[in-house]
This record gives structure tokens, C-alpha cells and sequence, in this order.
């Protein structure tokens, strides 16, 4: 039956590779930021994370939990790929996406799941920096 485009806005960003040592996301060196997964059939909403990202560009979340969040980036091309495990069918979901070093986000998308006739949504992920304390 298709898809809905509920937003016509598109976004990106040039990616350069950082040096040995520097994060793909430079705003993350101080502190975590938040990620968020939302649509994808969930029944109810995702629990809120919070993530940090290494020298080593490895990414920290927390809380832990049962859906064994995980993500990685490739810090040559600044994609961003990972899983987590589905909290309706409680089976391995991929995450695809990608670094946007300009407004300093990462944001990806997976393909939901469901166990009844609805409708199977895209998912999306959304990785925003830490607040900037004055």
C-alpha cells in the first residue's frame, strides 16, 4: 500500500574522517547526549538512553537493558550501524545511519516489526549532543 512522508525535510552534512584519537563527534567530548528510537511498532515507547562516544569512537550507552542496544561507527565514511532486540517479536533488529558532523547528530533508521496485521512502520534512531553549559 505504500508509505506516508509525513516531512519533506531532508538534511546532511560533509563528513571528514577524524584524526587517530578525536571523535566523530567532537560536541561529545564533553559529556553524553541523548538517543532516542521511536516508531517502528513499538507498544510502548522506547526506554530513554543516554550515549557517549570514546577517543576510541566507541559508543557507551546506558542504561543497559534488555534490548542490548548497541552501535558502532565506521569512522572512515561516518556511518553508523548497530541492534537492538525488538521489544514485540524480541528478535535481533539492524540499525542503519549516519553521522551529520555539522549539527554535531547521528540519526538511523530500522525496519519495525509486528506480530499482529498492522502495518510495519520504519523506525527511527536520533543521537543529539550534550546540552552546552554556559
Amino acid at each position: 500500500n505504500g508509505f506516508t512522508i509525513y516531512s519533506s525535510q531532508v538534511s546532511g552534512s560533509a563528513y571528514l574522517p577524524p584524526a587517530s584519537g578525536q571523535r566523530v563527534l567532537t560536541s561529545f567530548g564533553g559529556g553524553t547526549g541523548s538517543l532516542i528510537l521511536e516508531e517502528g511498532n513499538f507498544v510502548n515507547a522506547f526506554p530513554a538512553k543516554s550515549i557517549g562516544i570514546t577517543d576510541q569512537n566507541k559508543a557507551i550507552i546506558a542504561p543497559t537493558g534488555a534490548d542490548k542496544l548497541e552501535l558502532r561507527f565506521a569512522t572512515t565514511t561516518g556511518a553508523l550501524t548497530g541492534n537492538f532486540i525488538h521489544p514485540v517479536t524480541f528478535q535481533k533488529t539492524k540499525i542503519a545511519g549516519v553521522v551529520l558532523q555539522k549539527t554535531q547528530r547521528a540519526a538511523g533508521v530500522f525496519v519495525g516489526s509486528t506480530q499482529s496485521n498492522t502495518a510495519i512502520q520504519t523506525g527511527r534512531l536520533a543521537i543529539t549532543p550534550p546540552a552546552v553549559v554556559p
